[in-house]
């Protein structure tokens, strides 16, 4: 995940002091900036809570970090909510690409 460690740099964190945030450890930490795993939904939306993101953007799905304005105030909720449910990162992002394909707010 390119923008997870870009983000905690940016805010003046270790692997270690990021990982106590989240509930993690620094290894995970690790491997997941190195793209060696990925983070469960559930850790996923700690991430971007702590680091103060949508987990939209540190996903790479957007490039706000805050919100999407192609899609409902509330897409957010609904990407945290499959997140929680078990689907994993690229399954939301599929999803999120066919539902904006669906809406005409982006080319095949």
């Amino acid at each position: 995940m390119e923008r997870l460690r870009q983000l905690r740099l940016e805010r003046g964190l270790s692997q270690a002091e990021l990982a106590a945030k989240v509930g993690i450890s620094r290894q995970a930490v690790a491997q997941y900036e190195r793209g060696e795993r990925t983070p469960s939904g559930d850790i996923l939306v700690r991430l971007s809570h702590v680091l103060g993101v949508s987990s939209a953007y540190l996903l790479g799905m957007t490039d706000n970090p805050e919100r999407d304005d192609r899609l409902p105030p509330d897409w957010e909720a609904v990407v945290e909510e499959a997140l929680r449910d078990g689907f994993s990162p690229d399954d939301v992002r599929k999803a999120l690409k066919m539902l904006r394909v669906a809406l005409g707010k982006e080319a095949q």
